[in-house]
């Protein structure tokens, strides 16, 4: 199709005048000149006009109707009244009836939007997917519906384009850059993580916003997420610390109640909530400091179940289902304030715990909704003299951050071409944590491949390397147990990852210790081997495992 495609969205104060342009058999719709600079004869028009419910699909007739001016009123030779001094005609092929239920997402202006012509640029494609599809619900007439997805398929095909190149070429760079920044703000502050942990870090929480820090005390779980917020220029109005008490055993304590006087008290998280959403284009953390002290399933289910239900709107924004339930405001006075409190994409949820004696372990309905990274590396070296100084970010804005996919339906065929290894990998590994019933469903294949897909789209790990770290936070944490079946699961997993078999139901201990660095050196995935290592010795020592050390 070599025609141009545009969408023109007539303006609700213009709608009674669009009344009194059709031709007298309707056969031709006239419009100003002005707003159809770039049409040609013969390519289709979408003229929406909401306010009267229909749509014309249409065809540019004449480009420009001749007109004279008598006594100050224009006339022109179609003898149609207009207020403007050159018209543009279109024959009408189809006028479509806008059902009561439908909805349109503006153009915002009074523009014609061409949605094919390749040299016209499009400010936002994903929104004019949208537009295009909604168009679609109008008429299964064979022609409307082969134009539209012709545009379809070649928006489609731009927005894949500009995701692996562009993105690449330049959001890919700047991410890099940033990080690199932020590595040297954070040890200018006294503290070292390496690269790979603060990328692994951002990473992260662009996959999901929910991240579990975990390790030994004073290993830096706190300081990770606030220096990373301060290096990135996140004022301290954006990052909130709340410490989670051994005494909690609901939500009240974190999202509020409503008191005797019959008034809702909000509480630190739906404020938190609040006013990430007075400002959505910056990020902001919410750090839940020993989260595991208490149980996290009794105080924080309302999330685990919430973050679940993220959706995309029309507009592109992700949202939540709301997080305060009607009962939970029953009678409150000052419900409104609160009656559509849903969880923003701007706002991240960072969780640190400890594991040992005085704490609960979690559930897998924890561990599989966050990525839970283990901080037990410790370099007791003094850290090295930086040779820069370097200020606060302030370019970093949540658009650098929030998650480009939500649902594995938004993945492109050549996304999914580029993780095709991974999710073989997956699978293998699926197939062996059958064993003890320790296998995972969708929700962590998705993660995991978003995972990987923005570690390669931007440039900042080996696919190894993010699958590597994505084992170690995804599906690790979930093995545990004293049976033999969960022995075998870790030596099926090992042998796995080491591409080599290394260790039989009854393991050679002695042998894996002494050849640790060599089968580290060439298994692709080192940091997941060598922990199920770990995990294999102490099954052997106390006929019980697990990850957490």
């Amino acid at each position: 199709m070599t025609a141009q495609v545009i969408v023109y969205e007539i303006e609700s104060a213009a709608a009674k005048n669009a009344e009194k342009l059709f031709s007298h058999n309707d056969k031709y719709f006239y419009w100003n000149e002005e707003k159809f600079k770039n049409l040609t004869l013969d390519d289709y028009v979408f003229i929406v006009n909401k306010e009267s419910r229909w749509v014309l699909f249409t065809k540019s007739n004449t480009q420009e109707i001749a007109s004279n001016i008598q006594q100050g009123d224009t006339l022109f030779k179609d003898n149609i009244d207009g207020k403007w001094n050159s018209i543009t005609r279109f024959e009408i092929l189809k006028i479509l009836t806008i059902p009561d239920n439908w909805e349109w997402n503006s153009i915002k202006n009074n523009e014609a939007k061409c949605i094919h012509d390749n040299s016209t640029s499009i400010v936002d494609k994903k929104n004019i997917l949208i537009n295009i599809n909604q168009l679609k619900t109008l008429s299964n007439k064979e022609s409307i519906i082969k134009i539209l997805d012709t545009c379809k398929s070649n928006i489609e095909k731009k927005i894949s384009e500009a995701e692996s190149s562009n993105l690449t070429a330049t959001t890919s760079l700047n991410i890099k850059s940033h990080l690199d920044h932020i590595e040297t703000y954070i040890e200018q502050k006294g503290f070292y993580f390496n690269k790979g942990e603060i990328i692994n870090f951002y990473l992260s929480l662009k996959t999901k916003p929910f991240v579990i820090l975990a390790g030994i005390s004073g290993t830096g779980k706190t300081q990770l997420p606030r220096l990373f917020a301060e290096a990135i220029g996140m004022s301290k109005d954006q990052v909130i610390q709340i410490p989670v008490r051994p005494d909690w055993t609901d939500a009240s304590d974190l999202i509020g109640y409503t008191s005797l006087q019959g008034n809702f008290i909000s509480k630190p998280l739906t404020e938190a909530i609040i006013k990430a959403k007075e400002d959505i284009n910056k990020p902001h953390f919410f750090i839940l400091d020993e989260m595991n002290l208490a149980r996290v399933e009794h105080y924080f289910a309302d999330f685990l179940s919430i973050v679940e239900t993220r959706f995309r709107t029309k507009t592109n924004e992700v949202k939540t289902d709301f997080l305060l339930l009607k009962n939970q405001l029953k009678d409150a006075n000052n419900a409104f304030l609160y009656d559509d409190i849903y969880w923003p994409e701007n706002l991240y949820l960072i969780g640190t715990v400890n594991m040992d004696e005085t704490t609960y372990p979690f559930s897998r309905k924890v561990l599989d909704r966050a990525n839970s990274i283990e901080m037990n590396t410790v370099e007791l070296d003094w850290i090295r003299k930086q040779k820069q100084k370097v200020d606060k970010l302030t370019n970093f804005t949540n658009a650098n951050l929030k998650s480009e996919y939500i649902a594995s339906i938004e993945l492109t065929k050549t996304d999914k071409l580029q993780v095709e290894e991974a999710l073989e990998m997956l699978k293998k590994m699926n197939k062996i944590l059958e064993i003890a019933n320790l296998h995972f469903a969708y929700r962590v294949r998705d993660e995991i491949i978003f995972y990987v897909l923005y570690a390669k789209k931007e440039q900042l790990l080996k696919q190894e390397e993010a699958i590597d770290f994505q084992i170690m936070q995804k599906i690790l944490p979930r093995v545990h147990g004293s049976s033999t079946r969960t022995q075998k699961v870790i030596i099926g997993l090992l042998n796995l990852l080491a591409n080599e078999e290394v260790a039989t139901s009854y393991p050679d201990l002695e042998y894996l210790e002494k050849n640790k660095k060599s089968i580290l050196k060439k298994s692709n995935y080192p940091k997941s081997t060598e922990k199920l290592i770990f995990m294999l010795e102490r099954f052997d020592e106390n006929r019980f495992t697990s990850f957490w050390v």
